[in-house]
């Protein structure tokens, strides 16, 4: 499934926002330098990914991640770098497309809303969706255990199997016949 990185309204636009995102980076790098930092270190120091700040800094565009996140990560960084505030939210601002505002988009978010939209391996929700699936067989297993017991039929013991010698001497008559170059074992 392919993910929308930016939503441009218009080519024109688009260079714009562009040519903002390029500027930030470049920005950054410099800023970065002056203070002897590495990209790992701003990375760890904002708990942004060394890859964005990289994509940012080299103007990569189709390598940053949506616009939703973008913003943050921006603020994160220029905050991190004390960078002029007035100056970063202006260059944020153009770089960022903007974020419609109408009740439709909302809508549409919510009805598009599936429990296959759900990643269960990495959010919070499916953290939970595991535990209430734990939680619903320790139940089920509980359950079929009382019944055992109510009916009398559990036991602590192992049974044993029964023993069928004359089922046991066909089946190896059986396998002789279909590969006789095989030899019972003493």
């Amino acid at each position: 499934m392919a993910r929308n990185k930016a939503n441009f309204k218009s080519p024109i636009g688009q260079e714009q926002q562009e040519a903002a995102l390029r500027a930030f980076g470049q920005i950054l790098q410099r800023q970065r330098e002056e203070q002897q930092l590495t990209m790992r270190q701003l990375a760890l120091d904002t708990r942004v990914s060394t890859a964005v700040v990289e994509a940012l800094e080299k103007g990569w565009l189709q390598r940053l991640p949506e616009t939703a996140f973008l913003g943050t990560i921006l603020q994160k960084l220029a905050e991190r770098l004390a960078l002029p505030k007035e100056d970063m939210e202006a260059l944020i601002k153009e770089a960022l497309p903007p974020i419609p505002k109408n009740n439709r988009n909302a809508e549409a978010a919510l009805t598009g809303f599936t429990l296959g939209s759900i990643d269960l391996f990495s959010t919070w929700q499916g953290t939970i969706a595991y535990l209430a699936l734990v939680l619903a067989l320790i139940y089920g297993l509980n359950s079929q255990h009382r019944q055992l017991v109510k009916a009398g039929s559990f036991s602590t013991h192992p049974i044993a199997p029964k023993a069928h010698p004359e089922k046991l001497e066909q089946a190896n008559r059986h396998l002789l016949k279909l590969y006789p170059e095989l030899r019972p074992l003493p």
